[in-house]
């Protein structure tokens, strides 16, 4: 039984490196190259420009981006306790904090996925709406941008989660 859990973990964790190597990667590549492309201050008048117009979307997106940085933070506190259970599990042998990290992890990765698809969503159908009265190419763009963004920071939670459920099982 120790056997089938310790191979079914290191699959895990080695499909979850894989997936940050060759999905995450190359798409956050990108996405930075964009953003340093085109961060000027153009980009925070046309941003502004944006809020005046739509309010309630902007409201909607501060909301949903608070939420999911809560998420995050919840990540990084987990990543954090992971390591003070590293610590406790090889000196003391006690995984209790271990367990209490990897669902941390794995809750924060499932809390995140949820709220940063939310929040892309509403930014879609505000730049859907703005293209709606205007093709203007720097939208398109943004678009596809926040939609490679969305599909990065999926592949990087369900990798995360993979290594959390990794973390389950082996313990």
């Amino acid at each position: 039984m120790l056997k089938l859990r310790v191979i079914i973990s290191s699959v895990l964790v080695l499909v979850g490196i894989i997936i940050f190597l060759f999905l995450t990667f190359p798409r956050v590549k990108r996405v930075r190259k964009y953003n340093k492309e085109v961060n000027s201050p153009k980009l925070f008048r046309w941003n502004a420009d944006v809020m005046e117009e739509y309010p309630q979307e902007y409201k909607q997106i501060k909301l949903s981006r608070n939420i999911w940085a809560c998420s995050y933070l919840l990540l990084v506190v987990s990543l954090a306790v992971g390591i003070v259970g590293l610590y406790v599990s090889f000196n003391y042998y006690d995984q209790l904090i271990m367990n209490i990290s990897a669902i941390l992890l794995i809750a924060s990765c499932l809390i995140g996925l949820y709220t940063f698809r939310s929040y892309t969503q509403i930014r879609v159908r505000l730049y859907q709406r703005i293209l709606e009265k205007t093709t203007d190419e720097f939208v398109e763009d943004r678009l596809k941008i926040v939609e490679e963004s969305e599909i990065y920071y999926r592949y990087q939670m369900i990798a995360l989660a993979m290594i959390g459920v990794a973390a389950v099982i082996s313990l």
